[in-house]
């Protein structure tokens, strides 16, 4: 144990009053933890119950085991900000004070002078725990370089109890085995050593004793990378690893599926909603990814040109999906911005190389472009995401040598999505999107760059995603 500092009380201290933290807890694992399924709340509740009523036990606080899970409430409260409904928000703001956004940068900061109190190995799972959603917290704020950092401190820690190799106490229940495996699930992407996997009948929650473990997504997400990641790439071809991505979409179960699933359990378990439209955006993201790197080897093979097409669009379709999901309070989810933002950068490529106009989609691929550019649109004032991927998009569009039609149906497709929900009203339209009707020459578009408003001259301030998004070979395709 270590004195009671003056670091400890002040980052105890920033656990906010019980009405709001019960408030952030429950919204933890009504709308956070399923996008990661590492913690159990009937076991997290009976600790945060006892974490209650003996905070003011000068030796209990000052244990490394209390640290940890003072840390972890206050990870919990920060990531639950993220994501809280517009409802607790508003109760949050007027109550204590404070925006949203600064609270859960105070519960995150205080959880970090808590965390660097703790040295790899001591303080159990807890400690492993709270560290790996203090980096799921970075990433939804953008800062991707801290989140890795974090994230690598998760799995020291993982790996310092023996996580990795699945070793464990011989008076270790089942359960608490189950969690051990449940969060190395999730860090199983940044190392090579796999465990057996965790439950996936073990309820989150108690919701619905017959719907699917919350957790079963991420095993199945986690599959797909052991199995990708099981043979050295250069021995599988591209048809082969495209085969084994669509083996695994075509084998999700039927609450899973890409068609027709089971719907029957979302109203009681509503996380089901956001997991299938997720796992569907990893097999897709997936597939192109494996297709952006064989055209980088092969940039005209036409075959390889419409098989990315045909993927991309299907991404796109899904994206929208997720997003109309996810917006406005899970906006911050990386994958709700990333995504569709990566998927329409590859369309704007493969619609520039088609200088003969050829592409047998190409209306289809505009229109898709113009969904991202909307999507992208509606979350700069939500997450630091927006703002660097429309601008980003802004210069890929004004480089594509549209025709006058496609470049009208770029704009109705941005504004589609726009206009459908009345957002348009603190938007000047004159300045971002194209007015209805509107048919100026191509030329005129690009050359004012009034389509979307974003400027294209000098070098481009790629903002959060700046080393951690190919953008070079992007800059140098369209001479930006």
């Amino acid at each position: 144990s270590l004195e009671l500092s003056g670091p400890i009380l002040q980052a105890s201290r920033a656990v906010p009053p019980r009405p709001y933290a019960d408030m952030l807890v429950q919204s933890f694992f009504d709308n956070v933890n399923h996008h990661y399924c590492i913690l159990y709340q009937p076991s997290f509740q009976a600790s945060y119950e006892a974490w209650w009523s003996r905070r003011r036990d000068v030796s209990y606080l000052r244990a490394m085991t209390t640290i940890a899970f003072t840390s972890l409430i206050l990870r919990v409260c920060s990531s639950a900000t993220q994501f809280l409904p517009k409802d607790g928000q508003d109760r949050l703001e007027s109550e204590l004070g404070d925006s949203a956004t600064d609270l859960s940068q105070l519960y995150h900061e205080a959880a970090n002078s808590l965390s660097d109190l703790l040295p790899p190995g001591v303080a159990g799972l807890v400690n492993a725990q709270q560290l790996f959603l203090g980096a799921t917290w970075l990433k939804a704020e953008a800062n991707f370089v801290e989140s890795w950092h974090m994230l690598a401190d998760s799995v020291r820690q993982a790996q310092e109890i023996g996580i990795d190799t699945d070793k464990s106490p011989l008076d270790m229940t089942g359960y608490e085995l189950d969690s051990r495996r449940r969060l190395w699930c999730s860090l199983d992407t940044w190392d090579s050593n796999p465990v057996p996997y965790p439950s996936t009948t073990l309820s989150l929650s108690g919701v619905c004793s017959d719907a699917p473990s919350a957790a079963l997504a991420k095993v199945l997400e986690n599959q797909l990378g052991r199995v990708l990641s099981g043979t050295e790439p250069g021995n599988r071809s591209l048809e082969e690893s495209l085969a084994t991505v669509e083996s695994w979409m075509s084998a999700l179960p039927p609450v899973f599926s890409l068609h027709a699933s089971e719907k029957q359990w979302d109203e009681d378990a509503p996380w089901l909603r956001f997991q299938r439209l997720q796992l569907h955006c990893v097999g897709y993201m997936t597939q192109l990814a494996l297709m952006k790197t064989a055209l980088v080897v092969e940039p005209q093979h036409q075959n390889h040109i419409e098989k990315a097409t045909e993927i991309g669009l299907l991404a796109m379709s899904v994206c929208e999906e997720f997003f109309d999901l996810c917006f406005p309070h899970h906006a911050k989810y990386f994958m709700v911005s990333f995504c569709p933002f990566d998927v329409a950068a590859l369309l704007c490529s493969l619609l520039l190389r088609d200088t003969n106009k050829t592409l047998s989609k190409r209306a289809e691929m505009v229109n898709a472009v113009g969904s991202a550019l909307s999507i992208s649109f509606r979350l700069r004032d939500y997450t630091k995401m927006g703002e660097p991927t429309w601008t980003i998009l802004n210069a890929l569009v004004s480089r594509l040598q549209l025709e006058s039609g496609e470049t009208e149906a770029l704009g109705n497709s941005a504004r589609a999505r726009n206009l459908g929900d009345g957002e348009l009203e603190s938007i000047h339209r004159g300045q971002v999107l194209p007015s209805e009707g509107v048919a100026a020459p191509v030329s005129q578009w690009q050359d004012e760059n009034v389509l979307f408003g974003g400027s294209t001259e000098g070098s481009l301030d790629l903002g959060v995603l700046d080393g951690v998004w190919d953008w070079q070979s992007l800059s140098n395709e369209f001479n930006l």
